[in-house]
């Protein structure tokens, strides 16, 4: 899924989830804006609101565009913030070309009929990402602080418009604002107004309100998507920055704060779904030992469940190692907790073995787990790091526990986790299945996660042509991505019973990684196969049967491993020392079906 995409489905979902909360519409702000008594002082002194009338002097009766309305709206706004003296860290934007946001994938870089946006950075420690931002480069999504919608009354559509809010935001916001953990938006007509918070459980918003007999509410809606005070409109503020450096503020185990240089600036992970985990990766370094850290931010409804998880695993080889787990969980940020192992993602491997040898070491950090009754349940390569070591165990660190459960112990009833959950394209073909007839599929074990690996190692392997040189996907791999399920379903299984699939590893990699894919293949296939057969005749292992045969399936798959490494030690042409100069495109690779 790219991003584009990715964007597009997560505004959709929010129309599912919107929740309509009157009480969040009379409270919003309340406490931290002006006072009513405030208010009414700027309403007798704007010239802009006819106290006698009880209207909004310059507001068009009957408005047939949508740009009939927003200047209005315009100069109310620009007179709020001068007047309340926002005008020293906040501005309003209104592009001349702006135009409703078509309901589709290409549309998605337009921008809000008005931006509140940031302008400067006021005192020695700011949150924005870039207040020195330069306007006139057309960009305003790095300093937005609040989208606002304007449009007529007839014009208005709820479901419509808070898909476009909530493209809004995540554009905004979410993708370009790595800190930003909530977004307020408003939808203003000639008549009425609607507030709505974007946050990681979704949407919220209230029934509108005349704009004309409540002037002292629409200013105080106002006021607080247009506020200077960075926390009141979604930003983390304890990730900030000092001059040119950016700190991250979490506390350590003895409940003190620590702030944290930030190696890279922006994020190494993140996701940008709104409606999500929204988990967020930085790579710190520690200020009193100088080692290097990773820092993790994740939003979850069951609070903290993860770092219980990482307390358990505490000492695993190949897992996670939590350094301290700040208890500064919120509503829009959940628990924070940094990482002693982890280091840079498999992704940017330097060379085939050390690719080979990562993923081999963080299979068996999931054995760890699953050894202690833990399943992960998210394999994915933005979840497999590069260990620090050398040695055998050290090598390749899995993370995020976000999704991973705890097993059910009961020798009398059937594993506790029935769920499909984890990241799309990665799914095993029992799991995709799940999603297909709503849960008539084996509950999720580790041959899942084990098949997650597996298909992390197809998506490296066929893509890359060398240390971070990407091609596109193959139109194989393209299709694990695909949105409906039974599309990435048919293409797995379409894999598991043809010849030739070997043909897309990238020469980069070699014979030995295409001896390595057809055992895994061979491995996989017969477990996708003795899963479905068992699966339509109703029998479901209870946990000890599943956990007594786990030990042989993690064996096979790291006996594999383990000779791939061995063999490609000893090839002349190591991996260390090869760089792809291949770009050819294989994506046209002709596969034979198998007889």
């Amino acid at each position: 899924m790219d991003l584009v995409e990715e964007l597009f489905t997560s505004a959709t979902s929010l129309v599912e989830t919107a929740y309509c909360d009157q009480s969040f519409g009379i409270n919003a702000f309340i406490g931290r804006v002006p006072t009513e008594a405030q208010v009414e002082i700027f309403l007798g002194q704007c010239g802009l609101y006819d106290n006698t009338r009880r209207r909004w002097i310059h507001m068009p009766w009957a408005p047939v565009q949508d740009t009939e309305v927003r200047y209005p709206v315009f100069n109310i706004l620009q007179a709020i913030l001068k007047h309340f003296g926002y005008t020293k860290t906040r501005d309003v934007f209104a592009p001349i070309d702006s135009k409703s946001l078509l309901l589709n994938y290409s549309a998605w870089l337009t921008i809000p009929s008005i931006c509140a946006l940031i302008t400067e950075a006021e005192g020695a420690f700011h949150s924005v990402v870039d207040p020195a931002h330069n306007l006139s480069s057309g960009d305003v999504y790095p300093i937005c602080a609040s989208p606002i919608m304007v449009k007529t009354y007839g014009n208005a559509n709820q479901a419509k418009d808070i898909v476009q809010l909530g493209i809004f935001a995540a554009c905004s916001c979410f993708s370009m604002q790595s800190n930003r953990s909530a977004v307020y938006s408003l939808r203003i007509t000639e008549q009425d107004v609607m507030l709505y918070l974007f946050d990681r459980s979704g949407t919220t918003f209230f029934s509108s309100f005349n704009i004309h007999e409540n002037p002292l509410d629409f200013v105080r809606l106002i006021l607080g998507v247009v506020s200077p005070d960075d926390s009141l409109i979604g930003f983390d503020t304890s990730v900030f920055w000092k001059g040119k450096q950016r700190f991250i503020r979490s506390l350590d185990d003895d409940g003190r704060y620590v702030c944290y240089p930030l190696i890279s600036l922006e994020p190494f992970y993140k996701v940008i779904m709104i409606r999500s985990c929204g988990t967020i990766c930085w790579k710190a370094t520690d200020p009193i030992t100088g080692m290097e850290l990773v820092i993790k931010d994740t939003w979850v409804s069951e609070l903290c469940m993860e770092v219980n998880l990482l307390k358990a695993s505490k000492g695993l080889a190949g897992v996670s190692q939590i350094e301290n787990s700040g208890d500064d969980c919120n509503r829009y940020t959940g628990p924070r907790f940094s990482d002693l192992n982890a280091g840079k993602p498999i992704t940017e491997f330097e060379s085939a073995q050390e690719f080979l040898c990562a993923l081999r070491d963080a299979i068996s950090g999931h054995r760890n787990l699953w050894k202690r009754a833990i399943l992960h349940r998210d394999v994915h390569p933005g979840n497999i790091v590069i260990g620090r070591g050398k040695t055998e165990g050290t090598r390749g660190v899995l993370i995020d526990l976000s999704h991973a459960k705890r097993l059910n112990q009961s020798k009398s009833q059937s594993l506790f986790v029935r769920a499909a959950v984890g990241s799309h394209a990665f799914l095993s073909v029992n799991n995709l299945e799940c999603y297909e007839t709503g849960g008539a599929s084996s509950p999720h074990n580790h041959l899942d996660d084990l098949e997650s690996f597996f298909y992390v190692f197809c998506s490296i392997v066929f893509r890359f042509t060398g240390p971070k040189t990407v091609i596109r996907s193959p139109a194989l791999l393209a299709n694990w991505f695909n949105l409906h399920n039974s599309v990435a379903l048919n293409s797995k299984k379409w894999m598991y019973f043809n010849d030739s699939v070997d043909e897309l590893i990238s020469p980069f990699f070699g014979p030995v990684f295409q001896a390595l894919f057809r055992n895994l293949l061979d491995f996989f296939r017969s477990k996708v196969r003795d899963r479905r057969m068992k699966t339509e005749e109703g029998f479901f292992r209870v946990i000890s049967q599943v956990k007594a045969d786990s030990e042989e399936d993690y064996q096979k798959v790291l006996s594999l491993f383990d000779e791939a490494i061995y063999e490609l030690a000893r090839t002349p042409r190591s991996s260390k020392r090869l760089r792809a100069n291949n770009s050819v495109e294989r994506e046209g690779s002709t596969t034979k079906k198998r007889r």
